[in-house]
């Protein structure tokens, strides 16, 4: 008998699939391609949409916060002053005397700088103390209406600040830009029972009145055409001068 062969381990064949079923698996149809295309552009007009919404926002936030800028530190300014006020009597408290009743001598210089006066001249301690200013608390402010310089409609309210009290000759007062496009400015004063158009501490019993009222018209909006709300303040005038005049009870009783 013959000794049986020893063959070696069966080489390993593999079956490559066939090239056309191999190309077909791995490729995209024309249909598959369309609904990615759609879906991936689904999601850009989303993404677009959030973001065209995030911009517009943003804007008039920021229109917002440009309007809303001015007119709060117009008001600030406004009811600072107001609350500060000093009650007139000596040499540096002078008498609190409306538009259309001022004795002071001398031209307004507000009206030199080109500006028509709204309010009468207040003397306020709102002035702030530092190392750059050689002057007091106490200062005379006076708000006016000036042509815009930018060629808009209305007018700008300034707020004219004179610093210095002694000075041997008036001095034209520093001008602080407030609001544009103002209409129209009026103060009222409060005696009590009425509000006043005018007052004149030299003639009236409680020299300073109980509350001065502050009312702001503005034009419309020139983008909207929309016109804002007047802005209107009423501040209280806490303090009151002494006096030694004696009345007639008082009298009596002594």
């Amino acid at each position: 008998m013959k000794a049986p062969v020893k063959r070696g381990p069966l080489p390993i064949r593999y079956h490559a699939p066939p090239r056309g079923r191999n190309r077909r698996g791995r490729a995209f149809t024309l249909l598959e391609l369309l609904i990615a295309v759609s879906a991936f552009a689904v999601v850009l007009i989303a993404i677009h949409g959030v973001f065209f919404g995030a911009v517009r926002l943003r804007g008039r936030t920021e229109a917002t916060v440009e309007q809303a800028g001015p007119v709060e530190l117009a008001v600030a300014r406004l009811r600072r002053d107001l609350q500060n006020l000093v009650p007139p009597g000596g040499t540096f408290f002078g008498p609190l005397q409306s538009e259309g009743q001022r004795t002071n001598a001398g031209p307004d210089l507000l009206v030199g700088l080109g500006a028509r006066r709204v309010s009468p001249d207040f003397y306020t301690a709102s002035g702030i103390v530092d190392a750059f200013h050689p002057w007091g608390d106490v200062q005379v402010v006076a708000y006016g209406l000036m042509n815009p310089t930018n060629r808009s409609e209305g007018w700008e309210l300034v707020r004219a600040v004179t610093r210095n009290l002694l000075a041997p000759r008036p001095e034209p007062p520093e001008l602080e830009f407030l609001l544009d496009r103002v209409e129209e400015v009026r103060f009222e004063y409060f005696d009590g029972s009425q509000w006043l158009p005018t007052w004149d501490s030299t003639l009236q019993p409680q020299v300073l009145p109980l509350a001065i009222r502050v009312r702001i018209a503005r034009l419309p909006d020139r983008q909207t055409g929309i016109e804002p709300a007047p802005l209107e303040m009423v501040v209280p005038v806490w303090v009151r001068p002494l006096t030694n005049n004696v009345t007639a009870a008082e009298a009596q009783g002594a």
